[in-house]
């Protein structure tokens, strides 16, 4: 085969791939703007799963049987990123982790908001389309109701700290379902700007208030009356991963899926243990230049009573968030990096429902610009996000984050779609489902609050303690989780630690610790993501001494798209090697 047939072949290979992938998941295609899937949501079925694998054992054989050795370099590390997932996959499909569909972090309803939120209404098939995707929710809870059962006959259940809260949620939605004020008649608020559509809204939001009290509701309340009267009764009282059947397997197939990497939980905890002990010794420097106590609890308990340190309304903290990533980030970021994705970032509140979730997350944009990447702040938690917090937050989410990570992945020119977009949804599935690429995208969020020292960012011991903080955050985690799902630790160690250790209130503690129950190994990925990118900085700077340009480099991450840590570490290679030609 001649190299332009070769180059053609991969081309369409990964158009197929692609195609199924949008088509398997229209949650995925919607994430990813494609507004025609519109019409239906995932199916949650075990068939549905079970499908998956000869389709993708297909693609890796046609993937496989490529031969590489006259390919161009960029056209190889596509190939390999795509074998990789999809090798990834085949072998987390062995583990089932589609038997956990939901919990307090995730679950149906709060996917179908962000669905809402993503879709356009312009023209009557809009509507029509969000009809026959309500329908299909409908279905998707009862087919829950079936995967959840059938985990419960194969042990594959949930613990009870992450669905424990689940029924209240339903109820929840089941209570504004009969006070008229659900989220899911939003699309309805704004008046269509066609008038001709007046009339068809208007019939279209009756049928659509008929399928929410007469489908909707019923299939919301048998849920959580399944979920109370059965499920929550043969929940795993035991947290860790560790429990399941094949359970240590489980959690080391977990960690290699998030870490990309072939640590091993025991490895992991050490190194855990090494960061608790260095970060410490930073924060106590600056406890001692503010002549405050030299013991971590106590000194979070006299800065809690510090009024000045704290936003006092919601409002307040949403505007605190986009002055220091307007006024203050903003103006530091030409020295450091260059051609920055022109997608905008909007910064809002978390939608109704998700008052446990993280103090912040993002959700990236699209490459039309149809949908702007969102840094979403949770507004609850006002009184107890301290401001000095703040900045390292921002750095994390927004610019230079994850809001320039996934928007530079979204602007590669010549590059397969499979490598632009990062599926930051659905972490209940790994290790069942195609890569995250955890590492790469928490371990830049990690690196750019560092990055903030060097820029300058921290101006006070207060705002360097934030960053520490959040330091000392992602060092627990790697302690706490492998304690977890690999030594077998109870709840209440794990808040213990953390209380110990990590300077943020019990209630965010046990909120925290409730999320590594939940999504084993996913914390994982920042710090060790982390480490690695500094470690490639490293290498680069001591290979390229003077003609090193931290711009240049953080070009190459960037623009690495979603990858693992071994491949961004060959493409730092390859930048050392070109500068130093």
């Amino acid at each position: 085969m001649s190299k332009m047939g070769k180059c053609e072949k991969l081309e369409d290979l990964y158009e197929r791939f692609w195609q199924w992938r949008l088509d398997d998941s229209p949650d995925f295609a919607a994430f990813c703007g494609k507004m025609e899937y519109n019409d239906r949501v995932d199916d949650l079925s075990v068939d549905a799963y079970k499908k998956q694998k000869p389709i993708i054992e297909g693609f890796l054989k046609e993937a496989s049987a490529i031969d590489m050795s006259d390919l161009d370099h960029d056209s190889k590390i596509n190939l390999r990123l795509l074998k990789e997932d999809l090798e990834s996959t085949l072998k987390g499909l062995d583990f089932m982790g589609y038997y956990f569909p939901i919990s307090f972090l995730e679950n149906p309803h709060i996917n179908f908001m962000f669905r809402i939120d993503w879709m356009q209404f312009k023209e009557e098939a809009d509507y029509k389309k969000y009809v026959a995707c309500m329908k299909s929710f409908v279905k998707q809870l009862g087919d829950i109701e079936a995967i959840l059962l059938e985990g419960i006959e194969k042990k594959m259940i949930c613990p009870i700290e992450s669905v424990k809260e689940v029924p209240q949620q339903l109820e929840d939605l089941i209570k504004k379902i009969d006070s008229g004020t659900s989220v899911f008649l939003n699309p309805f608020k704004k008046t269509p700007t066609n008038e001709k559509l007046l009339g068809m809204v208007e019939e279209t939001k009756t049928e659509l208030s008929d399928i929410l009290q007469n489908q909707l509701k019923p299939a919301l309340q048998k849920l959580k009356e399944f979920l109370e009267n059965v499920y929550l009764k043969h929940s795993r009282q035991e947290p860790g991963a560790c429990y399941l059947p094949n359970g240590k397997e489980f959690y080391d197939a977990c960690v290699r899926f998030h870490t990309s990497s072939n640590l091993s939980p025991e490895e992991i905890h050490k190194l855990g243990l090494s960061e608790v002990e260095r970060i410490k010794s930073e924060i106590m420097k600056i406890y001692k230049a503010e002549n405050l106590p030299l013991d971590m609890k106590e000194c979070s308990q006299i800065l809690k009573t510090r009024k000045e340190f704290f936003c006092q309304t919601k409002e307040e903290l949403l505007e605190y968030v986009k002055k220091i990533c307007e006024d203050e980030i903003m103006p530091l970021i030409p020295k450091y990096f260059k051609d920055l994705p022109d997608i905008e970032m909007i910064i809002k509140p978390t939608p109704e429902g998700m008052d446990s979730s993280p103090a912040a997350f993002y959700l990236a944009g699209t490459p039309d610009g149809s949908r702007m990447g969102t840094y979403m702040i949770n507004t609850s938690k006002f009184d107890v996000s301290p401001k000095y917090e703040i900045p390292a937050l921002c750095l994390h989410e927004g610019i230079p984050g994850h809001h320039t990570q996934a928007s530079a992945a979204l602007k590669i020119e010549n590059c397969p779609a499979f490598r632009c977009f990062m599926q930051d949804m659905k972490y209940y599935l790994a290790p069942s489902r195609f890569l995250l690429h955890t590492a790469y995208m928490e371990g830049w969020g990690l690196y750019c609050e560092a990055l903030g020292k060097e820029m300058g960012l921290y101006t006070d011991n207060y705002k360097l303690l934030g960053r520490y903080n959040f330091e000392m955050h992602r060092a627990c985690r790697l302690v706490v989780d492998t304690g977890i799902h690999a030594m077998r630790w109870s709840r209440q160690k794990a808040i213990d630690y953390m209380n110990e250790n990590c300077p943020i209130d019990s209630l965010s503690i046990s909120n925290e610790v409730d999320r590594y129950i939940t999504w084993p190994g996913q914390a994982l990925g920042y710090k060790i993501g982390e480490l690695k990118i500094w470690e490639f900085r490293r290498k680069a700077e001591k290979a390229l001494g003077s003609k090193f340009d931290i711009r240049d480099f953080h070009d190459v991450v960037l623009k690495a798209g979603c990858v693992s840590l071994c491949i961004l570490e060959e493409l730092v290679d390859d930048y050392i090697k070109e500068t130093l030609q």
